[in-house]
């Protein structure tokens, strides 16, 4: 197990090849660069999801277009590369399972994209906090979970300005959908969240 502090990162772009990363407690901000080639944040990972595997599946040190880093207090689990390649070399089975981890970019990708086409930017941002407010494959009967992200990393995922952000989180409280702290957003009700997101 790995433990990394909020801002910290378990690796940086460049790096040499290494293992498997899984987030077991907390959550892993992933940003991507842009056109402009500044680097944004598009996503965060919460329990059940695994990243880092680009050098596992192709012998390539770490990607520069990616960047993980935490927004809370982390736990990780890690695989080191020589034991990925001894739990591929058992069987095939074992290969597809692990090659399938490619699929995960795809689906952050997908969500991104899916969220960013929501035209109202108080369900835009409704999507997102939602999204990130659960872990990976849980179901949408979550209880309660506080989102530690500032209204300006809002902002970077939705693509809206500060003053919209702050206007459509305002709103938000409002409907008792969401409440402001220090810390962050909590978010009282994931799945209430996410069906005002999709109306």
């Amino acid at each position: 197990m790995v433990e990394i502090g909020t801002s910290q990162s378990p690796f940086h772009p460049g790096d040499d090849p290494s293992g498997l990363f899984g987030v077991v407690q907390g959550g892993i901000g992933v940003s991507i660069t842009s056109i402009d080639d500044e680097m944004h944040l598009a996503d965060v990972l919460r329990a059940g999801s695994w990243f880092g595997y680009r050098p596992f599946l192709y012998g390539a040190g770490r990607s520069v277009k990616y960047y993980f880093t935490a927004i809370e207090p982390s736990l990780l689990a890690y695989v080191s590369l020589p034991d990925l390649q001894a739990i591929a070399a058992k069987s095939a089975h074992n290969q597809r399972a692990l090659f399938s981890l490619s699929d995960f970019a795809l689906e952050i990708a997908t969500r991104t994209i899916a969220a960013l086409m929501i035209r109202n930017p108080q369900r835009r941002i409704a999507e997102i906090l939602a999204r990130v407010s659960v872990p990976a494959g849980e179901a949408r009967d979550v209880h309660s979970s506080c989102v530690r992200l500032t209204q300006s990393q809002i902002g970077e995922m939705a693509a809206l300005d500060r003053k919209v952000v702050n206007r459509a989180l305002g709103r938000l409280v409002d409907r008792g959908l969401v409440q402001l702290t220090y810390a962050g957003v909590i978010v009282p009700d994931p799945a209430a969240l996410r069906a005002f997101a999709r109306q």
